[in-house]
């Protein structure tokens, strides 16, 4: 560059403009896209209702055989489904790094602790006793811990993502699980189709995506999001779990500047299944802090 006051030139070269934070450089090129590395923590507490199937085959006796048959043992199979409510407390963050204009890969994680409340079960007591044995649960404690990898491509109009969650314990389904099965490891798919600009108006289906994964949207959630400047605003229908029956989730959150993003989650609350007799009143919340770092 050539500067010429008074017709004295002075050359400045131009490798030692720049664009940075200081107020007394210049950069005359461009310094190319933004790439965002969003860190958020979360954090959320729920009740839930959940249902445990239990079998028993019990033996009646014997019958004698004839001529024709050797005779065999009279049984009966006896089903219970057992009920409880699951007061939990969620913890979870994630890691979304974008390595490209459209591509990211990131990581969620947490855990869930939760207590279970015994509220009975479909035979009468003395039933139960007298043919699954004596039944006496005790309030009991209940730690899941997970990780989710995930990949996504988010355009402008069309967003889509696919992970998988990890957990060394069930990440709880609506749907009634046998005794035995329900607190195995569990392995499910995640992910998410958006349709929609991200700035402006958008729908969205999401699967094992929340933050926390329990009070941050649950199973599965559909619903429609508008972000009118530093607000966003989401509302949608959640099902599949952990609840029992679906409810109204509303997300909002709001920009703190270029580099903070602040929000909550909340599930309405509403009444169990018919299963529960009386109803568990079924509800969840969390808050979230999001930290963007921004680089070129």
């Amino acid at each position: 560059m050539i500067l010429a006051p008074m017709g004295a030139s002075i050359e400045i070269p131009s490798d030692t403009l720049r664009t940075d934070d200081s107020p007394t450089t210049i950069s005359p090129f461009p310094s190319g896209p933004e790439k965002i590395t969003r860190l958020t923590f979360a954090g959320g507490q729920g009740t839930y209702g959940r249902v445990i199937h239990a079998s028993r085959t019990i033996s009646l006796g014997f019958y004698g055989g004839d001529g024709c048959s050797p005779g065999g043992e009279i049984t009966r199979q006896i089903d219970s489904d057992f009920r409880f409510e699951h007061e939990y407390k969620d913890y979870g963050g994630e890691l979304d790094t974008q390595v490209s204009d459209k591509s990211h890969i990131g990581v969620r994680g947490g855990w869930i602790n939760e207590t279970a409340h015994y509220r009975g079960s479909t035979l009468d007591a003395d039933t139960v006793s007298a043919y699954l044995g004596y039944v006496d649960f005790p309030d009991s404690t209940i730690t899941t811990s997970y990780i989710n990898p995930y990949l996504s491509m988010e355009k402008e109009t069309i967003g889509l993502g696919f992970g998988v969650v990890f957990a060394n314990d069930q990440l709880w389904r609506d749907k009634v699980r046998s005794y035995g099965e329900h607190d195995e490891p569990s392995v499910f798919p995640t992910g998410h189709i958006r349709v929609g600009e991200l700035d402006k108006l958008y729908i969205k289906a999401s699967l094992w995506e929340g933050v926390p994964i329990y009070s941050g949207g649950g199973m599965f959630n559909l619903g429609v999001g508008v972000h009118p400047g530093p607000v966003e605003l989401y509302a949608g229908l959640e099902t599949g779990g952990p609840y029992t029956t679906e409810g109204l989730l509303l997300r909002g959150s709001l920009d703190l500047g270029k580099h903070v993003v602040a929000g909550a989650n909340v599930r309405l609350s509403n009444d169990s299944d018919t299963e529960f007799m009386p109803a568990i009143s079924e509800s969840g919340g969390s808050v979230f802090l999001t930290y963007k770092f921004i680089r070129h």
